[in-house]
């Protein structure tokens, strides 16, 4: 029996100034938010780095190829393609399964305090069940993980809105498949998010447990 080649799947914008993080200026110049992006981008790298597999980033083709170029031989690059959310995650992750790999996890930037236990415990979950989900506070997921691709839990949902989670359930659901869902964590989308990222953060470091440290860098600098 074949070892399962499981894979991280980083799907994400490229920091570009003006493209990135617009709900953050202010306080923060279109400048910053395309590092902050950039940061949270290297971090995410960096906890998928904890779990030795494969990581794939799946970026939009727009702007910001340039930051691309440092990222190295271990980190594989697709481009997304489709016209929705829905759309392009599930061609990200049709992707990496026509390559090969199974399970794959597929999870977002505007995470960086995400603990890397998570990672773990979604592969796990993924030992038994047919989807896992990463619930955020503001009604989507950071996270989704399968091993083989079930296009229809990304058809119907209300993509940007509270009802993203409950519409996804109901849709698993609708396919007859099995899924559990992982401990909630909070998306970077707002001011108050990001000076509730600083101090989470801070206390993350100083119980000297796993933080995220460019993004650490990059708000020990700016003025918010």
């Amino acid at each position: 029996m074949l070892e399962p080649r499981q894979v991280i799947v980083i799907f994400t914008r490229l920091p570009e100034k003006g493209e990135v993080k617009t709900r953050l200026t202010p306080p923060l110049t279109s400048e910053e938010a395309a590092a902050l992006q950039r940061y949270m981008i290297l971090d995410a790298l960096a906890l998928a780095g904890t779990k030795k597999c494969p990581i794939v980033i799946a970026y939009d083709p727009g702007k910001g190829r340039s930051f691309l170029r440092d990222m190295g031989e271990q980190v594989l690059l697709i481009e997304q393609r489709g016209g929705s959310l829905g759309e392009r995650m599930a061609n990200a992750l049709e992707d990496v399964f026509a390559a090969g790999y199974s399970p794959a996890l597929l999870m977002g930037t505007d995470i960086p305090s995400l603990p890397r236990y998570i990672l773990k415990d979604a592969l796990k979950v993924l030992e038994k069940k047919d989807v896992v989900l990463g619930p955020s506070i503001d009604g989507g997921y950071y996270l989704i993980g399968m091993r083989r691709l079930h296009h229809g839990i990304f058809r119907g949902i209300r993509w940007g809105t509270s009802e993203v989670l409950s519409q996804t359930l109901s849709r698993i659901k609708k396919e007859g498949l099995s899924c559990s869902c992982l401990e909630t964590w909070y998306d970077v989308d707002t001011p108050e998010d990001l000076l509730f990222l600083r101090e989470h953060i801070e206390a993350l470091r100083d119980a000297g447990t796993w933080w995220p440290r460019k993004t650490h860098e990059f708000l020990r600098r700016v003025r918010i």
